[in-house]
């Protein structure tokens, strides 16, 4: 989480944050309050209006636990290649690596409580206690059974009050609403088989042939005319299903690759060749765009981080 907070503090939050004892709040441009317990929990209840011209998540992966309870919202996400369609109350349950987007399908409210979670978040129990905990789950979407709705949200009001007081003894209240919460989530919940649809196969074509040819690929022209179809179509049906179009795509599959380079110690000029820029000013702006840093800043960090 630590990573998250430090890409987050420079583009995504307010200056302004308030902390004490365990809990340290920030204020989200987009209007909501990101709660951080400890290094490896953030929770936040996030009720945004959002139009289809504005709607901000792309695809993207993480190497930590999210989990979703969505409140309302014409909405739906996109996982592992498939596609689900939450009924309120629904969890919907990302796990870390696994690529996956929200899809706004109307303008209007989008709400829901969100919760990122470190791995190690309960190794103080146990190492691996939390992968045990859900090795059963899958990323997708489950409903609470309804034995244990009532207590599941009850833990749920009890964090959001621990949240709300300064008391020395608020952060290890909400560590034990979020602990009684996570458990009913990974063994007293059902996947929701009305959720699941799936994705057309001609654009899961398109996405695993830009995964396993990122390296060559230049141009949506060329994944274009892979598939013989026309740039502006391929195009537009990516972008129906990822909220992306091909070039941002392709170009995120590369700087994820880079950044993986990147921290095992490759040199810029050589991470810029192996993902397949034209040049090294490409390389650059590219690489700020996405990460706002340049590469060799990127390096730095990474070192100092370790």
């Amino acid at each position: 989480m630590k990573k998250y907070l430090d890409q987050h503090r420079a583009i995504m939050y307010l200056p302004e944050r308030e902390g004490s004892f365990g809990i340290t709040k920030y204020q989200n441009r987009y209007g909501w309050t990101d709660c951080y317990i400890g290094n490896k929990l953030l929770f936040s209840h996030r009720k945004t209006v959002y139009d289809l011209d504005g709607f901000p998540e792309t695809l993207h992966s993480h190497t930590f636990y999210e989990l979703d309870i969505y409140l309302q919202g014409n909405i739906s996400y996109i996982a592992d290649n498939k596609e689900f369609t939450p009924s309120r109350d629904d969890i919907v349950l990302f796990l870390p690596g696994s690529q996956h987007t929200a899809r706004l399908i109307d303008d209007g409210v989008y709400e829901r409580y969100v919760f990122y979670f470190s791995p190690e978040l309960l190794d103080f129990l146990h190492v691996g206690y939390l992968d045990e905990l859900f090795k059963d789950k899958k990323t997708g979407c489950y409903y609470i059974q309804n034995q244990r709705k009532a207590e599941f949200y009850y833990f749920l009001e009890n964090l959001n009050r621990c949240l709300k007081s300064n008391d020395v003894a608020s952060a290890a209240l909400a560590m034990t609403s979020v602990t009684q919460i996570l458990i009913i989530a990974a063994q007293h919940t059902a996947q929701n088989l009305e959720s699941i649809g799936f994705i057309p196969q001609n654009v899961l074509d398109i996405k695993a042939y830009i995964d396993k040819n990122f390296f060559q690929l230049n141009t949506a022209t060329q994944i274009a005319e892979h598939f013989f179809y026309s740039r502006e179509y391929v195009s537009r049906l990516f972008k129906q299903h990822y909220n992306m179009n091909l070039s941002e795509y392709l170009v995120g599959c590369k700087i994820q690759y880079a950044k993986k380079l990147l921290e095992n110690g490759s040199s810029v000029l050589y991470t810029c060749n192996t993902v397949g820029f034209k040049s090294m000013s490409a390389f650059i702006n590219a690489f700020k765009e996405n990460v706002k840093m340049t590469p060799a800043k990127y390096k730095k960090f990474i070192k100092q981080r370790f």
